[in-house]
């Protein structure tokens, strides 16, 4: 994931902060975000006293806390101005707009450029994207394809948004279960954690019979809206059971690795369902919620986003405070 702000760059401004892990120079793509790390105490202003203490507080035991630029062991590659200029030429748009819109949503320009050279996006798609509604669906479809990790899990965002709380025992039981099972970062690593944690959720959701549900979120994952519709299987006496089966299989959402997973991610996501007593929505909350206590925001607020206005969630909310006033 690039660390520092196209938007910034354009504007001629960059923050940086030393990582106190690694003592290399971390640039983030925000003020806000630049602060965050400063305050969270895994960095340090490199223009402060050496063992002196930094611009920003240290805040220990913050659950937002940590660094949210990822450092892959040397100054981090951003896209070059060069490419903002040569998109905002090609799509019509301001260079700083390009920017912004790209630093906002995690997109890759280095990505959006080898696209609209290769035609295989339209510039016309592009500039929608950017100067369209908020969320409209080329926006979607452009953040999907091109972010910076490439369509998959990415590092931890510096601002989630309001996030949905779950049921607590279920919270509790699921980031225990996850610690047990060996599914941690520090396990893992920050590219396997996040995707096995994606599996489990998965596994958790058909499991409670949210099958509807899971799909929806592998289509997220992989950038394929087409992939929430609900597939067509074939009766086994249909005559031609095995070629429509090996179709599926190969083209359709069966074909993810999210929708395989491995035995560990899959047990993990059974022994949630059975904590929320095969509830979908409080299963993947407590996943959500284990994802956001080491910080990865970005995956949490994907798991929680397949339950946005479904009409059932006003009854389950209800049923939520009832059990909190009890």
């Amino acid at each position: 994931m690039a660390n520092i702000s196209l938007k910034k760059l354009v504007e001629a401004e960059d923050f940086k902060a030393r990582s106190k892990q690694t003592g290399k120079l971390v640039h983030f793509k925000s003020k806000d975000a630049y602060q965050a790390a400063l305050k969270a105490g895994s960095h340090e202003d490199p223009k402060a006293e050496k063992g002196g203490a930094s611009k920003g507080a240290p805040k220990p035991n913050s659950m937002f806390g940590g660094d949210y630029a990822k450092d892959r062991g040397g100054e981090p590659k951003s896209d070059g101005m060069e490419t903002v200029k040569s998109i905002a030429a090609s799509t019509g748009l301001r260079a700083q707009a390009v920017a912004g819109w790209a630093d906002e949503n995690g997109v890759n320009l280095s990505k959006v450029s080898d696209a609209l050279n290769s035609k295989k996006l339209k510039p016309m798609d592009f500039m929608t994207a950017v100067s369209g509604n908020p969320g409209n669906k080329y926006a979607k479809d452009i953040i999907a394809k091109y972010s910076q990790d490439g369509g998959n899990a990415e590092a931890p965002t510096s601002k989630p948004k309001e996030a949905r709380k779950g049921n607590p025992s279920v919270n509790k039981e699921a980031k225990k279960k996850a610690e047990e099972f060996g599914i941690t970062p520090q396990k893992l690593g920050k590219e396997e954690y996040p995707k096995t944690m994606l599996q489990a959720a998965v596994e958790a959701l058909t499991d409670a019979n949210f099958h509807d549900e899971a799909r929806e979120l592998i289509s997220k994952i992989e950038g394929k809206p087409e992939w929430a519709k609900r597939v067509d299987y074939p009766s086994m006496d249909d005559p031609k059971y095995k070629e429509k089966m090996a179709d599926i299989r190969t083209n359709g959402v069966d074909s993810s690795e999210y929708w395989r997973g491995d035995n560990n991610a899959h047990e993990f996501g059974r022994k949630v369902s059975f904590a929320s007593e095969w509830d979908g929505v409080n299963a993947a909350d407590g996943i959500a919620f284990t994802l956001r206590m080491n910080g990865f925001h970005k995956q949490a607020d994907m798991i929680q986003s397949v339950f946005d206005d479904k009409p059932y969630m006003r009854e389950h909310s209800t049923k939520l405070t009832s059990m909190v006033k009890k």
